[in-house]
């Protein structure tokens, strides 16, 4: 009886455990869906697949991200084909330093943010100031940089950086522009134009002693700065010669008593066009003895 007993798997409930011992073994064989085991998979297939849709057309992710960031994530700005982004916005002139757009767009318009305007067909850079909204549009101030000019009627478009403005080149455009302008006002200095006339023996009564037809538009400056006159015999008494512009006196040379230099006078420049006149005229009662006066009037060409 004893061995009937041993031998019975019900007895001492050995049938349970048995068929837990069954189950735990084809649990622990089960590589599909023990443990989430296929969720697993599955979620690991979907990131494999995104993972190689994303290196594109490079080996490897990395290599693609190599192609637009440094080591350290910085861009790569040799490999960045636009450098600007259009919003869409239409901008609308207001003055030179003022645009602009339809909406609340102040979180776009920040101040230091870079912009690109396009300009009668031309690009011109500035940085915004502030911008503010009310009635339906966001009014915008800007600082053009110095290298361009100012906003006009012609603005067509804003871009927005995708990068901040280099300071190491904007120092080394300052530096540039100050040098251009340096530059331009030498070549300015040097487009001159120089009316000469020499009156041998002491004029007459109101002689024109010089004559000037322009050719082209021309300035002649404030105290007419940079021409001269000078006389080999000194004048006897004060002598003054008259500057006319088109018929009207504008400025005059006085010649000292004994002396041989004018002082010039001439309130304000004379802007001249193609075909006025500019003429020196002799005193109505001349010196006995001035004479062998060279005269050197100095016309800036505009």
């Amino acid at each position: 009886m004893l061995l009937t007993h041993e031998a019975d798997t019900t007895a001492h409930n050995l049938t349970p455990i048995n068929t837990a011992i069954a189950a735990y073994n084809a649990h622990a064989a089960n590589t599909t869906t023990a443990h989430g085991i296929n969720t697993i998979v599955t979620n690991v297939a979907a990131v494999q697949s995104e993972v190689t849709t994303a290196r594109g057309s490079q080996a490897s992710l990395n290599a693609r991200l190599a192609t637009a960031l440094s080591a350290s994530g910085t861009i790569l700005l040799a490999n960045m084909n636009n450098k600007w982004i259009t919003p869409g916005d239409v901008p609308t002139y207001i003055d030179a330093t003022h645009f602009s757009v339809p909406g609340d767009r102040r979180v776009m318009y920040i101040a230091g943010a870079n912009l690109r305007f396009t300009v009668s067909g031309q690009y011109q850079y500035g940085t915004v100031t502030s911008s503010s909204y009310a009635g339906g549009i966001t009014t915008v101030t800007c600082d053009p940089c110095v290298v361009y000019t100012n906003l006009t009627s012609g603005l067509s478009q804003i871009d927005f950086a995708l990068i901040a403005f280099d300071n190491t080149l904007a120092t080394s455009i300052a530096t540039l522009n100050a040098s251009l302008t340096t530059l331009t006002a030498q070549v300015n200095s040097h487009q001159l134009q120089e009316v000469q006339a020499y009156q041998a023996a002491a004029p007459a009564a109101s002689q024109v002693v010089l004559s000037y037809v322009a050719s082209r538009a021309a300035t002649l400056p404030v105290n007419l700065s940079g021409s001269q006159a000078k006389a080999a015999t000194a004048a006897t008494a004060s002598a003054t010669f008259t500057v006319t512009h088109n018929g009207t006196n504008v400025g005059t040379l006085v010649f000292a008593a004994a002396g041989t230099v004018p002082t010039l006078t001439m309130a304000s420049a004379q802007t001249l066009a193609a075909g006025d006149t500019i003429t020196v005229i002799a005193p109505a009662t001349p010196d006995a003895t001035l004479a062998k006066i060279a005269f050197n009037l100095q016309l800036l060409v505009t």
